[in-house]
């Protein structure tokens, strides 16, 4: 009978020890069920004997500032973590299937929540608050359920590129080339907005916009091929500020080179303008290192700053152009000829402006269809 009693103390001092312990470490357990999370810790990892993480375990807890799932949890229930105001920081891994109703509502501060592959079911309605952008890998189901609730998301493949509706949206990889997709359309603004690494890069002919700055301060990048029979358009800033491009093919379906789109690419010496091509935009070539460009006889607009500071040493301008913008090739200090072809009729202030001290400047020829000269022209 002591016999007895001294096991059933001995359990019984062991059952109080391991009851103590899951107290100090804030998580109650039952049967491999996360039921209730009594800590005070800012940064949370879920227990690796942990399948269940139940209904409003971790609700209203205003101490959570990140939380990792590791992939021994399948399930996340209802308002587990709802109202979580300061959490930021969501980690689940593979291994993860199912997310109740508003489990996540409310957190306000998670920007972005990667969405494991094996996720294969999430409740209807607000299991994120709205605000949160989901990053979805390889899961399909999930694109669907995204879509189907309203929920922004983008989509990230195996090279780290986050593509959306055919929109590749960011990157985030660290490749020295990179074949753009077939299934993209679209290369977003900032997409590739200061990457370092990145020197060559192909786009297929199914891609029609390179967005604003796409492509700005990737200070490597050195060759752009886009593809034939592409019908891209190059907005604003696209390549603006690559400062060792030195090699990039324009489409012969471009009309326009948007303002500022090769803005600073000091190693770029030479560019064939399509034939077709109406309009050079603002600031479009400032800087460059362009020595040689043939205008095409289609162009009718230089705006602007177009082709200023470059290393130009000779420019011919047709007949075609109706006007040439207000510093146009100011600073172009290696220019020895200017040729106006008949036809050209204004020439805005400072078009020229050859007065620097080391201009180069020994032959220039004016048109007599010439109708307006604005001052210090040259």
């Amino acid at each position: 009978m002591k016999k007895f009693i001294s096991i059933f103390v001995l359990l019984f001092v062991f059952f109080l020890a391991f009851s103590v312990m899951a107290q100090e470490d804030g998580f109650i357990i039952d049967n491999g069920k996360l039921t209730v999370y009594t800590g005070n810790a800012s940064e949370i990892v879920i227990p690796n004997n942990v399948e269940i993480i139940g209904a409003e375990a971790f609700l209203n807890n205003q101490n959570i500032t990140s939380v990792t799932i590791p992939q021994n949890v399948k399930t996340i229930e209802y308002n587990a973590f709802r109202d979580c105001q300061n959490l930021q920081t969501v980690n689940l891994f593979e291994g993860l299937q199912f997310i109740g109703s508003e489990a996540f509502s409310n957190c306000y501060g998670i920007r972005n929540v990667v969405i494991p592959d094996s996720v294969t079911e999430l409740s209807d309605g607000e299991v994120f608050d709205p605000a949160t952008m989901l990053i979805i890998k390889n899961n399909p189901y999930a694109v669907q359920w995204a879509k189907n609730n309203a929920f922004g998301f983008r989509y990230e493949d195996s090279a780290g590129m986050l593509i959306e509706d055919g929109i590749l949206l960011s990157y985030s990889g660290d490749a020295i080339e990179l074949n753009i997709p077939d299934n993209v359309t679209t290369i977003a603004k900032h997409a590739f907005f200061g990457n370092t690494n990145l020197q060559k890069v192909n786009i297929p002919a199914n891609v029609n916009n390179i967005e604003q700055w796409a492509f700005g301060n990737c200070f490597a990048l050195q060759e752009v091929n886009i593809a034939e029979g592409s019908d891209v358009k190059i907005r604003e800033c696209a390549f603006s500020e690559c400062e060792n491009l030195r090699q990039i093919n324009l489409p012969e379906s471009t009309k326009t080179i948007y303002d500022f789109a090769f803005r600073n690419t000091y190693n770029l010496v030479h560019i064939d303008l399509p034939y077709g091509l109406q309009t050079i935009g603002k600031e479009a070539f400032k800087n460059s290192g362009l020595e040689t460009v043939d205008i095409p006889d289609t162009v009718t607009e230089i705006h602007d700053s177009a082709f200023m500071g470059s290393a130009l040493t000779d420019i011919s301008i047709p007949g075609s152009v109706n006007s040439v913008g207000v510093s146009a090739f100011k600073g172009c200090n290696k220019l020895e000829t200017v040729v106006l072809e008949e036809g050209v009729e204004n020439i805005e202030s400072q078009a020229f402006d050859m007065r620097q001290k080391d201009s180069n400047l020994t032959e220039l020829q004016l048109p007599e269809t010439l109708k307006h000269i604005d001052g210090e022209v040259f």
